[in-house]
């Protein structure tokens, strides 16, 4: 099933959602799981938007005050392909049809490292303050959200916040009872939408739930010439266990880059 992304005037303001089959779903204000809350452009019941035989039916409200726009056009019916997206207010909304999996043929990092929760404590952040702020904010994430849905949305927009070289975030489950080596994946985003995948690292992913610790590894130093990871235009990934027994196996996980001038940003900035 694809995606549907909303993007707002400021990074916070937004989120992706999976678009179920031959279902009508309102978009709006007040819209319920599509619900664009953040732009007064938008009316409290804008659209109805419906996913079928591969493409997505949009169909304007009588009632929406301003209008939807398609490739600069104002338009009050139309249907969309993966790819393509509509503008009302300041908000762009996006189809996204992306499989997300999990890469099981990772080569051994350049570095490896792990950490306690004791050692997290101690070590010393880069604009600390600001994490601090930005982490401060999860108890309200977790207690302000509607269901497990909003609640990831919301967490990996916290984590993009707080990690400015992060490219791509997921909150993924490993069940280490399991003989297999499935790594499900309950939600993902990446900060901008291109052409290069995400595979997160099933290696990583395993290393930090089966010991109950945070690892980090870095596949590619700054300045060097990418390797396996080009085509996912990673260069570092780190993988946090969420130990609390209401989400057993559960794991945050992070990928990011140098950036192209091999400037030194790494998951502690």
């Amino acid at each position: 099933m694809p995606d549907l992304i909303a993007q707002g005037a400021h990074p916070q303001h937004r989120w992706r959602r999976r678009l179920p089959e031959n279902r009508t779903l309102a978009l709006g204000r007040e819209a319920g799981p599509l619900s664009a809350m953040w732009d007064a452009q938008i009316s409290r019941l804008h659209a109805d938007l419906q996913w079928k035989f591969g493409k997505l039916h949009v169909t304007r409200r009588p009632e929406a005050r301003n209008a939807i726009y398609v490739r600069g056009r104002e338009v009050k019916q139309f249907t969309l392909l993966p790819g393509e997206h509509f503008v009302i207010g300041t908000t762009t909304f996006t189809l996204a049809d992306e499989q997300l999996r999990v890469h099981h043929e990772t080569p051994f990092p350049v570095t490896e490292q792990t950490f306690s929760v004791a050692s997290l404590h101690e070590w010393q952040f880069r604009d600390a303050d600001k994490r601090i702020h930005v982490l401060g904010r999860i108890p309200e994430i977790i207690s302000g959200s509607t269901d497990d849905e909003e609640m990831l949305i919301r967490l990996i927009n916290i984590l993009f916040e707080g990690i400015p070289p992060a490219r791509a975030a997921a909150v993924v489950r490993w069940d280490r009872n399991r003989d297999d080596e499935e790594v499900e994946i309950l939600k993902w985003d990446r900060r901008e939408q291109g052409a290069e995948r995400f595979s997160p690292s099933v290696k990583l992913i395993r290393h930090a739930v089966s010991t109950g610790e945070s690892v980090v590894h870095v596949w590619n130093s700054p300045g060097q010439t990418a390797t396996y990871t080009q085509a996912d235009n990673v260069d570092w990934a780190f993988c946090i266990p969420l130990t609390g027994r209401a989400s057993p196996g559960w794991a945050i996980y992070v990928a990011g880059g140098f950036g192209s001038t091999g400037e030194q940003q790494t998951p502690q900035d």
